[in-house]
């Protein structure tokens, strides 16, 4: 998949993909020359740049304002994020956390076994702290080896780009390859963050000025190798043997005005390594000590207090409701959080005194947090939280509280991510797609109901899924995407069937329609049975789940979905299984131009236009909980699905051949029957598969002058049997084998 630089920048900066900041260089990453870092790292706009073949080819996840006319990446230059990146994903990352995360925007290999994800913003995080709230986030939650090098820690995190190289010596210059690209897929922060419940409220960072102290201990302790702004001095690093390949790159410190030392290194496995941590490590913990107590014997207080460094704020009610509403929160005690109704996370008590620290400065012990909790009124509280489809919209603050089950309840219910305007044209191209894909009318008009009843009854649950086959690259994926943005990624995504059917809850939690592509579970019918679970509806409307946390959920059971497929074997269905419905588009590819049209048209309007088709198409005759008709895809399946055995007897069952052009015979003729056939099969399943072929087993008997007379425990065919009695049978048995009585 060729995916060049500059397109793969468009995709993710839009218009501004010229000033994204980029770098590139011969050198290998983690063995670089002191006197050739800055030149390698420090890059320039992506516009300007000149990448050559052979370069590692880095580009940062977020875009910066100009310093003094340059392109310097920094944080304090920090203009905003642009797409959340995975590093090391299968090689280092445990990948059943990584695809709890909605499907990337694309999949990088940077290296053998080695793998970039990138999930593109719907709209660039402008708040640098929600954004590292974000990322520490995922890494908390495992999306990092050992929990410290996820390689998308910082806002100014450096990742690779489609066509450079991986030139570190233990890659063996391994040119990148583009495995996914799907720029389509755009996510939002509070949708990435909700998977693993991670709180998106800014760190509070304790202010304190940085004051270069000449004479501190920490300088004849360090080997300084250059100086940057707001008073870092760049450093080898201390941890360096840490470091991927011992890089003592990336380092720096400075001094505070109270004496203290504050360190940071770009390196993941110095993650959590403080300056005091450094201070020890160094062996100079007493010596620095001793300076802090000279420094603030020297009026260091009385610096602070001028400097405005020892909080403030007000204790007076109406400064404060200018800065809290307290309709924004809603109090959960069984959790001891609150819901935040603009963000859409849950936060402590500790997080709400921080966010509004600088006007509730906690004086006597009193927070904005029991501010809040002491002013709470009965709408607002809540007994926990649930997940209840009640409209196109995201529910407004008067209707999030809803009562289920005698409960109080916040709705997490994120509304559609487009939602449907009726007025809007006809879809055309799209409605084109889908008669290119479905040929067959019939079959056709059943998808798109099917589609419509998702959108249209958001709080009810079809009894069968569709199941789409067809070959490679006829755009299968492309069709049903357009329903997935609409949707939104909150409550629609794709999933891959093991994941859907493992026992936890995870993967469809707050889930209304799943995509599952590239299905192979051909003969595995303890997959069909789990799926008959997922798709029938149960004797209630809710659904509890199982968290891996050890959290149990319970929510609106509505899910419906596809189950898509390159292959036609692609799942075991029984006979009679009426949990699925079968499609085909196994045609010939259009050009990539058609695809690209499409692609376009969706991002012009396209999908505004699906959503109002969709939400007015008229389902009155529709009928989501019986299958509408046993398609040809379905009865092949149902023969596909089959095993050896099993198509052997229908085949001796249809041509009377065998033991089969018998009307009855006994289990040990059965039995014996199959041993000679060489059929690999327990009795169960033989016994099984003898009832499909049109066999009943009876046991015949007759009362003759006050005695059962037995005949035998037979298999006997369905149209011998009818609706004879076994006396009658016996009878009939009797007569055909030619004895007299």
């Amino acid at each position: 998949m060729r995916i060049s630089n500059r397109q793969f920048l468009q995709a993710i900066f839009g218009e501004n993909w010229s000033t994204a900041h980029v770098t590139s260089f011969f050198d290998d990453p983690g063995a670089i020359d002191q006197d050739r870092r800055g030149i390698c790292w420090a890059g320039g706009e992506a516009g300007s740049w000149q990448f050559e073949d052979g370069e590692n080819h880095y580009f940062t996840i977020s875009l910066f304002f100009k310093d003094g006319g340059r392109a310097n990446r920094r944080k304090t230059n920090f203009k905003q994020c642009h797409v959340i990146v995975a590093d090391d994903v299968k090689e280092k990352l445990p990948i059943e956390r990584v695809e709890m995360l909605p499907e990337p925007s694309y999949k990088l290999l940077t290296s053998a076994g080695s793998e970039q994800w990138g999930w593109i913003l719907k709209t660039p995080c402008s708040e640098r702290g929600v954004v590292e709230a974000l990322l520490d986030g995922l890494v908390a939650k495992g999306l990092a080896p050992d929990g410290t090098d996820p390689g998308m820690r910082g806002v100014t995190r450096y990742v690779r780009l489609p066509e450079g190289t991986n030139t570190k010596a233990s890659r063996n210059n391994f040119k990148c390859q583009m495995l996914s690209w799907k720029p389509e897929l755009k996510y939002t922060m509070e949708g990435l963050a909700k998977v693993f419940d991670i709180d998106l409220t800014p760190k509070q960072e304790k202010q304190v000025e940085a004051v270069t102290m000449p004479d501190h201990p920490i300088w004849s302790a360090v080997t300084v190798t250059g100086y940057g702004a707001d008073g870092w001095v760049r450093i080898d690093c201390p941890n360096a043997a840490a470091h991927s390949s011992a890089d003592a790159s990336g380092a720096a410190v400075r001094t505070l005005v109270d004496g203290s030392v504050q360190f940071k290194c770009n390196h993941g496995h110095c993650s959590k390594l403080s300056g005091a941590k450094i201070v020890n490590k160094l062996g100079i913990t007493d010596e620095v000590d001793q300076y802090q107590l000279r420094v603030a014997r020297a009026g260091v207080e009385a610096l602070a207090e001028k400097l405005g460094l020892s909080g403030g704020g007000t204790d007076e009610p109406e400064v404060q409701k200018k800065v809290i509403d307290p309709k924004r929160y809603i109090f959960i005690a069984e959790k001891n959080k609150f819901w935040d109704c603009k963000t859409r996370q849950l936060i402590t008590p500790a997080g709400i005194d921080n966010r509004y620290l600088s006007v509730y400065p906690r004086k006597k012990g009193k927070g904005a947090s029991e501010m809040l909790l002491q002013g709470c009124g009965l709408d607002d509280e809540a007994d926990g939280m649930c997940w209840e489809p009640t409209g196109w919209t995201r529910p407004g603050r008067d209707e999030v509280l809803v009562r289920v089950e005698g409960r109080t309840l916040i709705n997490e219910w994120s509304g559609f991510n487009v939602a449907p305007n009726l007025d809007l044209p006809v879809p055309d191209l799209w409605l084109e797609h889908a008669e290119y894909l479905l040929p067959d009318a019939r079959e056709r008009e059943v998808v798109l109901d099917y589609l419509a009843c998702i959108v249209q009854r958001i709080d009810e649950k079809p009894d069968y899924w569709l199941v789409h086959r067809g070959g490679f690259g006829v755009g299968k994926d492309l069709f049903y995407s357009a329903v997935m943005f609409g949707l939104g990624d909150d409550i629609a995504r794709t999933i891959h069937i093991d994941k859907l059917l493992d026992g936890w809850g995870d993967y469809i939690r707050g889930l209304k329609f799943a995509a599952v592509e590239e299905v192979d579970k051909a003969q595995d019918k303890r997959v069909a049975n789990a799926m008959k679970v997922i798709c029938a509806s149960g004797a209630s409307k809710y659904r509890t789940l199982n968290l891996k946390g050890g959290a149990v959920v319970r929510q609106r059971d509505c899910l419906g979905g596809v189950l898509m497929s390159n292959k036609r074997h692609c799942l075991a269905v029984e006979e009679g299984d009426r949990r699925y419905f079968v499609v085909d588009s196994y045609i010939e590819p259009k050009s990539e131009d058609y695809y690209q049209k499409l692609a376009e048209w969706y991002r012009q309007g396209g999908y505004e236009q699906v959503m109002g088709y969709l939400g007015r198409r008229d389902i009155s005759n529709f009928n989501p909980h019986k299958l509408p008709f046993r398609t040809d895809g379905l009865e092949d399946l149902v023969r596909g699905g089959k095993f050896d055995y099993e198509k052997n007897m229908d085949e001796m069952a249809a041509d009377r051949s065998g033991l089969f052009s018998r009307d009855w015979f006994s289990k040990m003729e059965l039995r014996t029957f199959a041993k000679q056939c060489q059929w690999k099969c327990g009795v169960n399943g033989l016994e099984e598969a003898v009832q499909n072929v049109g066999y009943v087993f009876v046991e015949v008997q007759k009362k003759i002058d006050g005695k059962k007379n037995k005949l035998g425990r037979f298999w006997v065919r369905q149209e011998v049997v009818k609706d004879r009695s076994v006396s009658e049978l016996y009878d009939v048995m009797l007569e055909k084998m030619g004895s007299k009585k």
